[in-house]
């Protein structure tokens, strides 16, 4: 099933119409939540968490295909979910290392040939982005990222999430609650870029 086809079973199951989905999600029109359940729209990452929202399931739910275990197409990407970044970049995508796979629908990736992963949030430290313990983290493979941008690094010997941040010509790992504190990039600690967080799956 296609993340339409979910959006429109899910909605039915609530007994919700389209007018009443697309004015809960800003729409102006129920011609909008057809065409993305028909598979004409595409749909933003911002949208999908809207619609997730307002049929009461996770964007998770929408997005997985009841296939992808089984088969792949030209519109999925299968993403391997690792179970560490802190190794050598030929271990990475090994079997040890990768512990599932997940099928993400092209559209919600970047155009062009990248290297995607997904691995789990640890900790709270970005709640504030809504992104909690337990939940997936897709990632671009990457050792550099750009300033503003939320990411996955190596520090110490953990893996953390954080914003990458550059005030004052420091570079700063930012989190998103207040109950952790903000990282300084300097010669005294071990770091390194590891990918970039591009958009996030709520744990069930």
């Amino acid at each position: 099933m296609s993340i339409g086809d979910n959006i429109r079973k899910r909605r039915l199951e609530l007994g919700m119409s389209q007018e009443d989905l697309a004015s809960r999600v800003g729409y102006t029109s129920r011609s909008t939540i057809n065409k993305i359940e028909m598979g004409v729209n595409e749909i933003t990452h911002s949208k999908i968490t809207a619609i997730a929202n307002a049929l009461c399931v996770s964007p998770y739910a929408l997005m997985q295909d009841e296939h992808s275990q089984t088969s792949k197409d030209d519109n999925n990407i299968i993403i391997p979910i690792l179970n560490t970044l802190l190794c050598e970049e030929n271990e990475l995508f090994t079997r040890d290392n990768i512990v599932d796979r997940i099928s993400i629908p092209s559209s919600f990736l970047f155009k062009g040939k990248r290297k995607y992963f997904a691995l789990y949030s640890g900790d709270n430290s970005m709640s504030n982005c809504d992104i909690n313990e337990g939940d997936l983290l897709i990632c671009i493979l990457s050792n550099t990222i750009k300033d503003g941008n939320m990411g996955i690094f190596g520090v110490n010997g953990e893996e953390i999430c954080r914003k990458y941040k550059v005030i004052n010509n420091k570079l700063w790992l930012l989190p998103a609650n207040e109950n952790y504190a903000p990282i300084e990039v300097t010669e005294a600690i071990s770091y390194r870029c590891l990918g970039i967080c591009i958009t996030k799956l709520s744990k069930l």
